[in-house]
């Protein structure tokens, strides 16, 4: 068991495992390998995360390399950053102790969240995803991915959404990009139109949150009977969001979009006059 300190995290750690290690070439191997710590402090505000991991850790001290075949995690009653549950992921973990570099060829992770990331909601989170994260220049990517959001309860609304695409995070420059995005959504709730939504949204998003500005490009949409396609910019996210872009609605029918939002249509001598419009 050790108490260590690190960028201002504190905590406690301990191993257990059957270790080997040659000498000549440098080799370690720790079969069995169960370690828990318990993590407060630094970036993790006045939260909480303990965590459990085993599996095989294999390392090339010359080559520095490293590798936990069968990776399996656990973070259970973690409180971070306001958000608080239970996350458990699995994995082949390829390490570069220069960095230090991670990848997954495929992650498996579900999780229960409930405060500030669901704002103030809860969620049942299921993902897989190739990964590749630098701890060092705070670089990461997630390839491949495919996430569910189901048991999804947050203001005020309920449902599930699928999304699938890439994303490439900087957390050092506070920009987030996705790319391919995909999210389908099936919702209920009172403030949404008509008392449920469902549609699906493509498009290619950067986030930088160091100037408050979302960029959505080639985005398009589709619910209600209505597609849109288009490119948008937000600025002043933080204070008075300002949107500026252009934005085109396909052909719909007006009258069965009044009738999906549970709005009588008005009489009208022709009945066509509300059948067509873009």
């Amino acid at each position: 068991v050790a108490n260590f300190s690190l960028n201002g995290m504190t905590g406690t750690l301990a191993a257990k495992g059957d270790a080997q290690f040659d000498p000549s070439t440098r080799k370690l191997q720790v079969d069995n390998l169960n370690a828990t710590a318990n993590l407060k402090g630094g970036a993790l505000g006045k939260g909480k995360l303990p965590v459990k991991l085993s599996g095989t850790a294999l390392f090339d001290l010359t080559k520095g390399v490293g590798a936990i075949p069968g990776l399996a995690f656990e973070a259970t009653n973690f409180d971070v950053d306001d958000t608080r549950g239970s996350l458990k992921a699995a994995g082949d973990l390829a390490i570069q102790l220069a960095g230090p570099r991670l990848k997954f060829k495929k992650l498996t992770l579900s999780a229960n969240l409930a405060g500030r990331a669901v704002r103030g909601g809860k969620a049942r989170l299921t993902l897989t995803s190739a990964v590749d994260a630098n701890l060092g220049s705070k670089v990461f990517s997630l390839t491949g991915m495919e996430a569910n959001v189901s048991e999804l309860s947050m203001l005020g609304v309920r449902g599930s959404l699928r999304l699938s695409g890439n994303a490439t995070g900087n957390s050092a420059r506070n920009v987030w990009t996705a790319k391919g995005l995909r999210v389908t959504a099936d919702l209920v709730g009172k403030d949404l139109p008509g008392g449920k939504l469902k549609g699906v949204l493509t498009a290619t998003a950067v986030l930088d949150s160091g100037k408050q500005k979302l960029t959505v490009s080639k985005f398009g949409a589709k619910t209600l009977g209505i597609s849109a396609k288009g490119n948008v910019a937000v600025t002043g996210l933080g204070s008075s969001p300002v949107f500026r872009g252009d934005v085109s609605v396909g052909r719909f029918s007006p009258r069965k979009l009044m009738a999906r939002l549970n709005i009588t249509a008005p009489k009208l001598k022709d009945r066509n006059t509300l059948s067509n419009a873009s």
